[in-house]
């Protein structure tokens, strides 16, 4: 079996086509009318008419976990990260073993930076401990990096571990902590949400700011022109900001 599949990141026009279909509360697609009642039993529903008696469409509403995969993926798009995955993207993590593979929820590229979030959602809110899971995760991170700079070089990579619907507890987080992998509850998601309606791909940088903190990144220009006075006993600066 091969390795990672990376054609399943995209970027450029095909990055615009999945972030449309990620924005998407439904999923459609087109069937044989025969085929109608086996999806109905499914969970689907008819939505569609054709010229053609010989097809339908139906649709049927994402679950919730596909639905804040989306969400996360969408705010990391806003952001101006200019990679992405596909659904069902995994990565290889175990270089003897290519049949070990690790499903991705939403992985992030730039320039400078690899952002690999794995997402956790539940249709109602409850409380459940994620103590076994994330120690499972942690195990294959280290693969997963190697993997992710074989193809990605010279970047700098962080994993998060992203909730919606589930109630923290102070274990997991401190686990988390330990590990050093960040914990983005829903409000995080929301706040880094509103932040990219406001600033746009700007607000990339603060999110990696506040991810990286006291780590260098290399070729992200912080200096700023600006010129330098003093008025009343006090030093200041001009500069021009859009």
């Amino acid at each position: 079996m091969a390795r990672t599949n990376w054609d399943m990141m995209v970027s450029g026009s095909a990055l615009s086509t999945e972030k449309r279909s990620r924005k998407k509360v439904f999923i459609s697609q087109k069937i044989l009318s025969d085929e109608l009642p086996i999806y109905v039993d499914l969970g689907w529903e008819k939505s569609k008419e054709y010229k053609s008696k010989k097809y339908v469409g139906i649709s049927k509403e994402k679950t919730a976990q596909e639905q804040f995969e989306d969400k996360v993926w969408t705010l990391l798009s806003n952001m101006g990260f200019t990679e992405l995955n596909i659904n069902d993207f995994e990565m290889s993590y175990d270089f003897h073993n290519d049949n070990l593979k690790e499903k991705i929820s939403v992985m992030a590229v730039d320039d400078e930076t690899i952002i690999i979030v794995s997402c956790h959602a539940s249709e109602s809110l409850v409380e459940h401990n994620f103590y076994d899971e994330i120690t499972e995760f942690n195990n294959k991170i280290a693969g997963i990096r190697k993997e992710a700079l074989k193809h990605y070089t010279g970047r700098k990579v962080k994993f998060i571990w992203a909730t919606h619907n589930y109630i923290s507890n102070r274990k997991d987080l401190t686990l988390l902590d330990k590990l050093g992998i960040a914990y983005f509850s829903e409000s995080t998601i929301e706040y880094y949400s509103e932040l990219a309606k406001h600033l746009g791909s700007c607000s990339r940088y603060q999110l990696l700011g506040s991810l990286f903190a006291n780590q260098e990144i290399k070729n992200m220009d912080n200096r700023i022109p600006a010129i330098q006075g003093k008025m009343g006993g006090y030093t200041y600066y001009s500069l021009s900001i859009t």
